[in-house]
């Protein structure tokens, strides 16, 4: 039998025990594609995104570090070290990446190779309404309940009792509007009061919004929805599926592909359509490559890659 890393394991042995045939691949990924190890050797490779070339670039949050993937080299590259540690990257523009850190800040890393390359600008949080026209960078691969993500968006929050840590959740109360926005001031990600929001800062995938477009998002608490930025600025969810995990992406023929204990692929209606089984836990999803048609996949100590039939969307 085979165990993963970081999983507590029970089971019983006998001489009928055998291991299992491998479950059949998914008819999302190619004819013959086999899971590639891309890269290895990292503590947990999460927050997955990828530029407008196809380049992914993850991080790993335990080593301060997020990396560039080489995917033809079978390795991946220092980009930066963030002494904040990055968890979720977002691309925003050519050649830069917006990071949500663990100590609750944000940073804007240039991915450049020249001079520029691998600066990493802290940005401040600003107080007031989101400017006009600003597009908004949100969390949707989460570790925490998404009622979390509604009440950051609502700018609600709990009220605490006195000298303790734990909520009165039937007693919301308005907060402050503040923002992180990039250098170039059209991307914005929402400052978040902690302690209510930490968790949101732990996501493994970020999402670019605009008013009135659609995204998949994703909960460790066992479900996956389509959320919709409203023009008011709320979001309206719908269920797409009764599985959770930490990140969520589709392709142009409309499937969804979900990691969680595996990566459980469904159709656009929320069939289920097979599952891609990796050897490592997989975390963090995303499609690269000059034709975006290599999913790949953070899992742990490793990333991986196969070949899909569609393009990513």
């Amino acid at each position: 039998m085979e165990a993963r890393a970081h999983h507590f394991v029970h089971f019983a042995l006998g001489p009928d025990v055998k291991k299992g045939a491998p479950l059949p691949l998914p008819a999302a990924f190619a004819a013959g594609a086999t899971l590639d190890r891309v890269a290895t050797g990292f503590s947990n490779a999460s927050g997955l995104t990828a530029d407008e070339a196809g380049v992914a670039y993850f991080t790993d949050a335990a080593k301060n570090t997020v990396y560039r993937l080489v995917p033809e080299e079978k390795k991946a590259e220092v980009v930066v070290e963030v002494p904040q540690s990055p968890m979720a990257l977002g691309w925003v523009a050519p050649g830069k990446l917006v990071a949500l850190n663990r100590d609750t800040s944000a940073s804007e890393i240039a991915t450049g190779s020249g001079s520029g390359g691998g600066a990493v600008t802290v940005l401040e949080s600003t107080s007031g309404p989101l400017r006009p026209g600003t597009a908004l960078v949100l969390p949707v691969g989460l570790h925490s309940a998404l009622e979390k993500l509604t009440l950051l968006v609502e700018h609600k929050g709990y009220r605490y009792r006195v000298g303790s840590n734990t909520a009165l959740r039937s007693r919301l109360e308005d907060l402050p509007e503040a923002y992180f926005y990039s250098t170039e001031g059209d991307v914005a990600m929402p400052a978040m009061p902690v302690p209510m929001f930490r968790s949101l800062h732990e996501s493994s995938q970020l999402a670019r919004f605009a008013a009135g477009e659609t995204r998949l998002i994703v909960s460790d608490d066992g479900k996956t929805w389509r959320g919709k930025l409203d023009a008011d600025g709320r979001i309206s969810t719908q269920m797409f599926a009764e599985r959770g995990g930490t990140s969520v992406v589709s392709d142009a023929a409309g499937n969804v592909y979900i990691a969680g204990d595996q990566v459980f692929v469904y159709d656009h209606d929320g069939k289920p359509a097979g599952v891609l089984e990796v050897p490592e836990r997989p975390g963090s999803l995303v499609f690269g490559g000059k034709d975006r048609r290599t999913l790949f996949v953070g899992a742990r100590g490793s990333v991986f890659g196969i070949r899909t039939v569609a393009p990513g969307s």
